[in-house]
């Protein structure tokens, strides 16, 4: 069902030092790159990983790389409060109850920028910018349980 509502996955795989690692990149971004041409959106949280702490960890490079190959914009999202429903311990689990907040930012085109890096800071910039500015950040305290709502919120 997944597959045909267009989602693919990302399989992970441990690397040398034990860390998990997306196993497919190729893959993945030839696969975003299609989805893209057909007209389709992605979702991606270019961190790779769930931040446990709410804080934002580096970015990863491969689908900057894509919206730049592809021309795709992207809409950056802050979010807050997600950290609570994915507890340390329950990483790919079933979801806790709880609210998260989020911020829905202007489209960046990705030929506005002349590296992957460039377009990468800026989202990241942006982003922190849009998490920052909602009422609930780092106002909530661990274990918060709440109805599963998202709020929306302009910044």
């Amino acid at each position: 069902v997944m597959y045909m509502s267009g989602h693919f996955p990302v399989w992970f795989k441990k690397d040398e030092s034990g860390k998990f690692k997306a196993a497919n990149h190729h893959e993945l971004q030839e696969a975003a790159k299609v989805t893209l041409k057909r007209g389709g959106r992605l979702c991606v949280f270019p961190e790779g990983a769930l931040s446990h702490d709410g804080e934002l960890k580096p970015f990863k490079y491969g689908f900057f790389k894509v919206a730049k190959e592809t021309g795709a914009h992207i809409i950056p999202v802050g979010m807050w409060g997600n950290q609570y429903l994915f507890p340390p311990g329950n990483q790919y689990g079933t979801a806790s109850p709880g609210t998260v907040h989020a911020a829905i930012g202007n489209a960046v085109n990705p030929e506005d920028f002349d590296t992957v890096e460039e377009l990468c800071e800026h989202v990241r910039g942006e982003i922190l910018r849009l998490r920052n500015g909602l009422p609930n950040y780092k106002k909530e305290k661990e274990g918060n349980v709440g109805g599963g709502e998202i709020k929306h919120y302009t910044v």
